[in-house]
């Protein structure tokens, strides 16, 4: 079981130490164990570090408030639980013998996972998830073909679809694994 913490963070995203502290008591619930007196640093699950790195990219980057960047996570978490998927399920830290290092091996349910988040015009969030189950290649007339579903969740229904933003679970969940894995491994 490898240790999460604020440190490997700072150097597994683009955050700043400050920032993923921030982002720690913004998106995640109080830890009563550390805290900025106790002298214990604070560890997160893999799932924690999610939530931290996708809430930390949807203030900074998508410029979201805190609060709407909370309640796209509880929205986006609750349709993950309700497909019966875990995160922490999808990725296992493993340590090489050979070298000492951590490696992560990552194992989705699914090919490619897209969520496209947006804003109706009655300030409510909507989301569409497309769940890619294959793609491929078709060599003679040069087009991939992909088999997926696409299901809408929350609040809308899709033919009131204003602008919206998209994020690829997978690049996520991939990019930050081997991330941690490798300052893990320093």
């Amino acid at each position: 079981m490898i240790q999460i913490t604020n440190r490997i963070l700072e150097k597994s995203t683009p955050f700043t130490f400050a920032q993923v502290k921030r982002w720690a008591v913004a998106f995640l619930p109080a830890d009563n164990a550390s805290g900025q007196h106790s002298g214990v640093p604070r560890t997160y699950t893999f799932e924690d570090a999610v939530i931290i790195s996708l809430g930390g990219y949807l203030v900074e980057d998508w410029r979201f408030t805190i609060s709407e960047a909370q309640q796209i996570l509880k929205d986006v978490a609750k349709w993950i639980k309700s497909k019966g998927w875990k995160i922490s399920d999808w990725v296992e830290f493993r340590e090489l013998k050979s070298s000492g290092k951590c490696i992560a091996h990552i194992d989705f349910p699914w090919r490619n996972l897209i969520i496209d988040i947006g804003l109706g015009s009655d300030d409510q969030f909507f989301y569409n998830a497309k769940i890619v189950h294959q793609k491929k290649f078709i060599v003679e007339e040069k087009l991939w073909m992909e088999k997926y579903e696409e299901e809408f969740f929350e609040m809308m229904e899709p033919e009131s679809m204003v602008p919206y933003r998209s994020f690829i679970v997978k690049n996520l969940v991939e990019s930050l694994a081997d991330n941690i894995a490798q300052n893990v491994s320093e």
